[in-house]
């Protein structure tokens, strides 16, 4: 009786392991901070931004729910990572917090549904829901 031998996997092209993935992620994610610009560079009249997010399930369970005071000196890049049942879901909060703030509004709610493809059925959209609320102070 021959020994058991693996079959080897034909090389049909190279595709990125998940570690030249994850650095490549990496890559894009700072580079968007940076594109982004800071606090203090793009909106010189802010001298306090708040940030409240809650994430919640399509049922109504709380994913995430924090608070969090924003630095003049940090990035705008404020994006956040569906916590839902989807792998790549993101609720873009940086373009509505930068329309809030050249509008200089003091306060303001929101609340985006992740439309990104559901782990369960990846005919179905996530559903995960987040809702933000953002105040300002001025000079």
């Amino acid at each position: 009786m021959p020994p058991f031998q693996k079959k080897r996997r034909r090389n049909t092209g190279h595709q990125p392991s998940k570690n030249e993935l994850k650095v490549s992620r990496r890559q894009y994610e700072e580079q968007q901070k940076a594109d982004a610009g800071t606090v203090q560079d793009r909106f010189p009249r802010v001298q306090e931004l708040e940030l409240e997010l809650r994430m919640e399930t399509p049922w109504g369970a709380t994913l995430e729910h924090s608070k969090r005071k924003i630095g003049l000196a940090d990035s705008l890049h404020l994006d956040a990572t569906c916590l839902g049942g989807c792998p790549d879901g993101v609720f873009p909060l940086r373009n509505a917090i930068e329309k809030i703030l050249q509008e200089e509004k003091e306060t303001h709610q929101g609340m985006g549904i992740c439309q990104a493809s559901s782990a369960r059925d990846p005919d179905l959209p996530c559903n995960t829901k987040l809702m933000y609320s953002v105040t300002v102070r001025y000079t």
